[in-house]
């Protein structure tokens, strides 16, 4: 047994922001390191470089039994031995996903260290001491207990022997299955896994190559970033985001292509969709895409006038209203809460908008009530503004407001002169 090792390293080559992992493939290193974490994988990095981006060995590492366990298979590593003869075929293969634990010296343990650590999803993760007669409902208090996005099915106890016990948390307080608390004796390490479901994306997310990624926001269950891949489509993204919610207006869903060239934004009508089962209608999308479900009732500063009709002046609800070549007058008055009591339908006004010139037309609503002549509605295109006038701008009202003008001041003279 090696008295206090320590590895001598370059303070340039330890890790800094950028080189924390941020994907699964991560290779996690904790244990008798002055900077436990998780770190990002390269091709060609070794067990050295690894120890050396975590701040190299405490004095209380014991080097030579560290562990290396990948997809749950402990490698015993002996940190002396290769540092004494140079042989690099005594250096473990490092894969992606691997956990790294460097244990206490036994030295330390049997004269008194009695450190347990605890790393993965727990509200403080760190080294905790671990008295005789500690369990692990005690170590995991200490730690914070594990966060909500915990895999608590899935705990391991790493043993000082390199030995790994499985624990199931939620079965045992639960009393689901038959188990007892695991003996959690001093160098032990007890890792929480995080949980790993695709649905479960706000546990994942920070962990998650973007170029592995697809983002949905709006009007969705769950938006975010998701793992997408060649195999999936639209409508897989949409599941996983737990579709639309009831206030979403899947009419006029865009999405954002940005593994192109140049970015370009393509529309979808999920409605004609669902209607029609069209397949040719659904946008192929690909990672790096960004779909985008905007609200219904979107305050009309966020709808450009290309994209809207105008509804002005006598009506119930005046503003601006998305349309398509499907609808006709009738329908952009219903929508609009409908003529008010005060307007005069005999002439509404439909300028419609063009590249070169407006062009007015008029309407006699009350006419088309009586006839139902619907070769009558004028054409509306988005653009296009409509005018119901009030009753007090029409002719015949201007007419009579003019005989009772003239009415009054005859009366008016006639008795003038009766005085």
């Amino acid at each position: 047994m090696t008295g206090n090792v320590e590895i001598d390293f370059d303070p340039s080559k330890i890790a800094d922001a950028g080189d924390v992992a941020d994907n699964r493939n991560g290779v996690k290193v904790f244990g008798e390191v002055n900077r436990p974490g998780s770190f990002s994988h390269r091709k060609s990095m070794d067990i050295v470089d690894l120890l050396m981006r975590a701040g190299g060995v405490t004095r209380h590492a014991g080097i030579e039994q560290i562990r290396v366990i990948t997809q749950g298979t402990p490698i015993l590593f002996n940190l002396t031995q290769y540092l004494d003869t140079g042989d690099e075929t005594l250096l473990p293969l490092i894969m992606p996903g691997a956990t790294i634990f460097i244990p206490p010296q036994e030295d330390e343990i049997k004269t008194g260290g009695n450190r347990v650590y605890v790393m993965g999803a727990v509200a403080r993760p760190g080294a905790f001491q671990g008295k005789e007669g500690t369990t692990l409902m005690d170590i995991l208090a200490n730690a914070g207990g594990p966060t909500r996005f915990s895999e608590s099915r899935q705990i391991r106890i790493i043993k000082t022997n390199g030995n790994i016990i499985p624990f199931n948390l939620i079965g045992y307080m639960e009393g689901t299955i038959p188990s007892s608390l695991p003996n959690i004796t001093p160098g032990d390490a007890v890792f929480i896994p995080e949980k790993s479901n695709i649905n479960d994306k706000k546990s994942q997310w920070i962990h998650q190559a973007s170029e592995k990624s697809i983002y949905i926001f709006g009007q969705v269950g769950s938006p975010g970033r998701y793992v997408f891949t060649d195999t999936m489509h639209f409508l897989d993204i949409l599941s996983a985001a737990d579709g639309p919610t009831g206030n979403a207006d899947i009419h006029n869903i865009r999405i954002s292509h940005r593994n192109g060239k140049h970015a370009r934004v393509s529309k979808l009508n999920l409605a004609l969709y669902f209607e029609t089962g069209d397949e040719y209608l659904l946008p192929p999308v690909k990672i790096g895409d960004t779909i985008y479900v905007p609200e219904k009732n979107r305050i009309w500063l966020d709808q450009s006038k290309e994209s809207t009709i105008r509804v002005l002046d006598a009506v119930n609800k005046p503003g601006r209203y998305r349309f398509n070549n499907s609808m006709t007058l009738l329908d952009l008055l219903a929508e609009a809460g409908g003529p008010s009591s005060n307007a005069y339908v005999k002439k509404i006004t439909v300028v419609n908008f063009s590249c070169c010139r407006d062009q007015a037309r008029n309407f006699d609503l009350a006419e088309f009530s009586r006839t139902a002549s619907f070769a009558d509605l004028p054409v509306l295109r988005v653009g296009d503004t409509v005018y119901v006038p009030s009753k007090d701008e029409s002719t015949l009202e201007k007419m009579r407001a003019s005989l009772n003008d003239i009415f009054q001041i005859t009366a008016l003279s006639a008795l003038l002169g009766f005085l």
